[in-house]
């Protein structure tokens, strides 16, 4: 059914399949109305994904590209979201069949092994508070993390064994891989472009014109369109909204005590010894010298002497600054905090870079700081946390007191009025504006005053605070009239009927490379001549190996493989190719095979790729066969939220 679904969505046939799907899933009783059994996103077997998974699955995927992207996510996002939910489907269904058979074959892993991977979540050291916490701040429970590991473990542990059946693959594949690589092609490139073949389109007929404005109408229609004002309560005056009494400031103070605690602190001398990690009789005799000055420093001889003859850093033994707890890594904090550790105690310390003897000269316990200290501190974080609710009430009150009045006469009211009045922070509205339009702080009010036209006051959720807003003016979804359309309308006109020439014209230019395949009697130059005029541009290519493909239309995926599946000079199979707009033919002059000498060096890099390759075929090649012997269904919506 996926697959059905999937080929044939866009088309009238799916229409037609998904209200069959629909009706027959009516009758037979799917709760449609968000009852108490929700309608699972993706099922394989008895194995149900619900729609809240998937959402989380779109939000971290959308996060990691805004992470990813920064500054630039906007202008890459529509063309990285799309198909995002078909490729969410995918990995679900992949991952849950992948799963199952590890169970099958016995790969479950233990229930210590997940232990042991919980624990590698918290390098500074594991304790259940620690737990406890990271389960809170990501929504978890402890069964439903655990058995999300298992799970990502079960798939990986798959994956794993299949990179290992790979791991000699057959001279053949090395070879053609080797060929593929290393072989140079020669192309003549023929494009022909909207733009090229937009002065040969003629201008429409008056007919013509309406004709198509009447097919194409919805793509003028204007949405609908609101000028507004709006008014939140200032910042600046949350203080003197929120009364923080003196039990509030003690409350908080006893039951947020970690906010207030000052770390564990030592002062510590060290004697630093640096070794080159890569050099292994280096680091025996750092070893033996470190163990050497260990002990000498346990017996009593004064560690600042020691290190002004031999530590490698610049304090030689002075006391440090106070140091806290969990910034100077695992080991240290191993070695000198915690019970029972008293000052005067040497131990090493390693690093990847050094080896340190670390002398304990003087410690401070973790401590709480005085309520005094930090009461003004508690007071702002008061007020930050409960001005939203305080100015959302004044806000509200407001609108009360604003909707009584009458609309119009003395006492009428308009929201700039109100502002100055009771000192409201004013954005005033200067131009229609649709909600795609809107910035995110302007969306919620608009869709509120496209949602309940005719009203002109408005009360907003706007996110931490309410504000309120008044509608200037409000137009309907409408679409322009013909006339004054016209000019937009011509130039689409000759727009889409250029792109349509282009085709034409390189399915011409196509079927005259074809032709005079072969004819030996006409010279390059004029099939060059005979192709412009036709409206192509004719550029040639030489000696290019795939990696150097990066000229359009060689860097387009399509254009790739058809390259890389043709084995003689002619023209490229499906041609002509669409890429960004424009069409092109392609043909293959020349082919100059890889150099049979250059194999050996390449060959154990190549191994590695094709064996790489080769794993990525069994997993597919699984995956096929267990899509087959599994019941997987998709539910329609799905693919559009």
């Amino acid at each position: 059914m996926l697959q059905l679904i999937h080929k044939y969505y866009n088309s009238v046939l799916g229409t037609v399949l998904i209200v069959i799907i629909g009706i027959s899933m009516l009758f037979l009783g799917v709760d449609f109305g968000g009852g108490p059994q929700e309608v699972y996103a993706v099922k394989i077997d008895d194995t149900e994904v619900g729609f809240q998974e998937f959402e989380q699955r779109k939000e971290q995927r959308t996060a990691q590209l805004i992470q990813a992207l920064g500054k630039n996510y906007q202008q890459f996002a529509p063309q990285l979201l799309e198909g995002m939910n078909q490729r969410i489907i995918d990995e679900i269904i992949d991952e849950t069949l992948l799963q199952e058979s590890a169970r099958e074959l016995g790969l479950a892993p233990g229930k210590d092994f997940i232990q042991k991977l919980v624990q590698k979540y918290f390098p500074n050291g594991f304790s259940l508070e620690a737990y406890r916490n990271f389960l809170r701040q990501t929504g978890n429970s402890a069964p439903a993390f655990e058995q999300s590991l298992q799970n990502d473990t079960l798939a990986m542990q798959l994956r794993g064994l299949l990179e290992q059946s790979a791991l000699q693959p057959p001279d053949l594949l090395v070879r053609a891989r080797y060929a593929q690589e290393e072989r140079r092609y020669s192309f003549r490139i023929s494009t022909v472009t909207p733009e090229r073949a937009l002065s040969q389109v003629e201008e429409p007929t008056e007919e013509t014109l309406r004709e198509f404005f009447e097919e194409n109408m919805l793509s003028y229609e204007l949405p609908a369109r609101v000028k507004i004002s709006y008014a939140t309560v200032p910042k600046e005056q949350y203080g003197a909204l929120v009364e923080v009494l003196d039990e509030d400031i003690e409350l908080y103070y006893v039951d947020n005590p970690r906010e207030f605690r000052t770390p564990a602190q030592v002062k510590v001398q060290e004697i630093v010894l640096k070794q080159n990690s890569a050099d292994l009789s280096e680091q025996i005799g750092v070893d033996g010298l470190a163990e050497e000055i260990l002990k000498r420093a346990k017996e009593g001889e004064d560690i600042e002497k020691l290190a002004k003859e031999y530590s490698d850093d610049v304090r030689k033994g002075t006391p440090s600054e106070w140091i806290e707890r969990g910034t100077q890594g695992n080991s240290f904090d191993q070695e000198f905090f915690g019970e029972g550790i008293a000052v005067g105690k040497v131990a090493l310390v390693r690093t990847p870079a050094n080896v340190r003897i670390v002398k304990l000269v003087e410690q401070k316990s973790e401590a709480l700081k005085p309520l005094e200290d930090v009461r003004e501190e508690i007071r702002a974080k008061i007020v930050e946390r409960e001005a939203p609710i305080y100015a959302a009430e004044k806000t509200r009150e407001l609108y009360e007191q604003w909707t009584a009045l009458p609309e119009e006469g003395d006492e009428a009211r308009s929201l700039a009025n109100l502002s100055e009045e009771e000192q409201l922070q004013l954005t005033e509205g200067d131009k229609l504006t649709s909600l795609a339009d809107a910035t995110p702080i302007e969306r919620p009010i608009i869709r509120e005053a496209i949602e309940s036209s005719g009203q002109r006051k408005l009360l907003v959720d706007i996110g931490r605070t309410l504000a309120l807003a008044e509608v200037l003016e409000y137009r309907e979804s409408e679409v322009p009239a013909f006339e004054e359309l016209r000019s937009q309308l011509t130039t689409d006109f000759k727009k889409q009927e250029s792109q349509q020439l282009a085709r034409t014209l390189a399915e011409e230019a196509n079927i005259l490379l074809q032709e005079k395949e072969g004819d030996t009697e006409r010279s390059s130059e004029e099939l060059t001549e005979e192709l412009k005029a036709l409206g192509a541009e004719v550029t040639t290519i030489e000696e290019k190996k795939p990696n150097e493909f990066r000229e359009i239309p060689l860097n387009s995926a399509e254009v790739r493989r058809a390259v890389l599946a043709t084995s003689s000079p002619g023209v490229v199979r499906e041609s002509p190719f669409e890429v960004n707009g424009n069409q092109y033919i392609l043909e293959v002059t020349a082919l100059k095979e890889a150099p049979e000498e250059g194999f050996q060096e390449a060959a154990e890099r190549l191994e590695e790729q094709s064996s790489e390759r080769l794993a990525l075929l069994l997993q597919e090649s699984l995956l096929n066969h267990l899509k087959t012997k599994h019941e997987i269904d998709v539910h329609p919506s799905a693919f559009q939220r």
